[in-house]
């Protein structure tokens, strides 16, 4: 293959003449005659992003309307990677020293809830102001609108969390509607990110208040019932029509929302310290405010569990493995080397190959930022979920975002998904896929992911295809699995199958995922053209041919069709 000898070295394939968008090129996404509305367009952005937008050859000059500080400008020119990422790194690492001064140096034991907050709130907007700069106001405004209506809405009905999650959400899409302007298939680090994470814990915290605020009020109603009873019966005789009737008033909840539930509106100190929290505002992961709240007050007699040394030094291992891979075939590997023509041009197989490794290569950046957000969250003491009973060592489940070999060795689509950021998996499983109605929860958990995401036509092609995918994947596993594996089947054949379902998953997943890189409608349908649609095909197929002998069984195994058969009449055609 032309790029195996320099280990796909794009020196090589690629044209002189040709850069990496990561460079500081014009970018001109949506270049227009009518200066009045693009003078228009410039004052929103101005006033909803705080982006002052400089124009050059048509287009916007890459990374000048970036907003944080330029302190670190020096390190940008010496290594060229880009100013927003080295002043995400710079940030991230400057707020371990910070995290381990919150836990020793202002515990629970000794300091007040409020102080902690406070604290959390100053360094929050400090890390904001660094990265972002006078974007804080875009957090600010989305927390303050959601605050209020927590604060006047009937926290028992469904309308008020409904209504901050669309607020939450519609804001949202106005600032990624603003990067499709200025910033039309970038990848600079802008509040967005931040926005992201804060719409996560906005809906989540409306829907626990409701969930508390059911299981209040049915409480009191039984409290109330059984008061009642109690008054207008002796002893003589046991009632117990009651007893139903207060199981009829229970929520039907799930035992984690139950779990997660919040039975009180926290106050603005507290409210801003969950939106904000430094070690946790620009890189996450997502916890839910009962978990936060344990963690600003402590946890077993207001204290904070221990740091689990041999757990830090692991992922100080593969922070730095991560981190140095990326850096050192970010360039090397460009993602978006697959539009240029002398892509096209290679045979499929080696098309294939590299499309798998750029994208291993786009996904390191996020396994870094995950792994750091975990140090982060232990050395603070956030996120911790209890103790492993055959170690004894503290668990922080709660800042655990991914699971590195399940993702890249998943043996179906399920366990994949499960164990890719999964604080957002959490979130859309606690906001989305327990409230929507049963039938179109898959789909709609989806939708919801790629609206959170952004606008970017891939962004929906991937989702909808993921989709797709799973519930091909769960009617085979469904159907087909049970016969394949069946009790007299050699081992051999189990351990076959699963090897292909390994590598059929991982195949699904970087084809299904390639529109997320590419972000542009007709990329991304031109590189599914290379592979003719073949996966999505099969999909439908194997859904089609399932659904259809699954009604052929049922309709042969009815009573109707059996009597039949036993007097001989002929019915079943299948």
């Amino acid at each position: 293959m032309a790029f195996l000898p320099t280990t796909v070295n794009t020196a090589v394939v690629l044209p002189l003449n040709w850069t990496s968008p990561v460079t500081q090129d014009p970018v001109s996404p949506t270049e227009s005659t009518n200066q009045v509305r693009i003078r228009i367009l410039d004052i929103l952005v101005s006033l909803v992003m705080g982006v002052t937008l400089k124009h050059d050859a048509g287009g916007f000059v890459k990374d000048r309307f970036y907003g944080g500080s330029r302190l670190l400008q020096p390190i940008t020119d010496w290594c060229g990677i880009p100013i927003d990422m080295v002043n995400f790194v710079f940030a991230s690492f400057a707020s371990l020293p910070v995290a381990l001064a919150m836990r020793y140096g202002l515990p629970p034991s000794r300091v007040r809830p409020a102080f902690r907050a406070l604290a959390e709130v100053l360094l929050g907007a400090g890390v904001v102001v660094f990265c972002f700069g006078m974007q804080l106001r875009v957090l600010l405004l989305q927390s303050s609108v959601a605050y209020v209506v927590l604060l006047l809405g009937h926290r028992d009905r469904l309308v008020t969390p409904v209504a901050v999650t669309v607020w939450s959400m519609l804001y949202l899409m106005l600032i990624h509607l603003c990067r499709l302007y200025y910033d039309y298939e970038g990848y600079t680090l802008d509040i967005s990110g931040a926005l992201m994470l804060q719409t996560q814990r906005l809906s989540s915290l409306a829907f626990n208040l409701y969930d508390g605020a059911r299981i209040s009020r049915t409480c009191a109603s039984n409290e109330v019932s059984r008061l009642s009873t109690g008054k207008h019966h002796n002893g003589s005789m046991k009632d117990t029509s009651t007893k139903p009737a207060a199981e009829a008033l229970e929520p039907k909840l799930m035992p984690s929302s139950r779990e997660y539930a919040v039975s009180r509106l926290p106050n603005p100190l507290e409210f801003a310290a969950y939106s904000m929290y430094f070690h946790g505002v620009c890189i996450g992961p997502f916890v839910f405010f009962k978990d936060y709240k344990n963690y600003l007050r402590g946890y077993e007699d207001r204290r904070l569990p221990p740091i689990p040394l041999r757990r830090i030094f692991y992922l100080s291992l593969r922070l730095s493995a991560y981190g140095l891979t990326y850096a050192f075939l970010f360039k090397r590997l460009p993602v978006q080397f697959i539009n240029h023509k002398t892509f096209k041009e290679w045979p499929i197989f080696e098309q294939t190959v590299y499309m798998f490794a750029a994208f291993f290569v786009a996904r390191l950046k996020y396994y870094f930022g995950w792994c750091l957000a975990e140090v982060l969250g232990i050395c603070a003491g956030n996120g911790y979920s209890g103790v492993d009973a055959d170690t004894s060592t503290t668990l922080w489940l709660n800042v655990h975002n991914f699971d590195f070999l399940q993702v890249e060795a998943a043996p179906n689509l399920k366990l994949l998904i499960d164990a890719w950021n999964i604080g957002t998996v959490r979130w859309l499983r606690e906001v989305v896929y327990f409230r929507a109605p049963l039938r179109v929860r898959t789909v709609l958990v989806f939708l919801v992911s790629a609206f959170w995401h952004g606008l970017y036509p891939g962004y929906y092609l991937m989702f909808l295809s993921f989709a797709l995918f799973t519930h091909t994947a769960r009617a085979w596993r469904r159907t087909v699995r049970p016969i394949v594996l069946a009790a007299e089947s050699p081992r051999v054949v189990g351990f076959v199958y699963d090897a292909l379902t390994v590598v059929v998953t991982h195949f699904v997943m970087e084809y299904a995922q390639a529109p997320f890189h590419l972000l542009g409608l007709l990329p991304s349908l031109r590189l599914w053209t290379r592979f003719w649609f073949v996966p999505h095909i099969i999909g439908v197929c194997v859904i089609v041919l399932i659904a259809a002998a699954k009604r052929a069984f049922r309709h042969c195994s009815s009573p109707t069709v059996l009597n039949d058969a036993a007097t001989g009449t002929r019915r079943c055609n299948s």
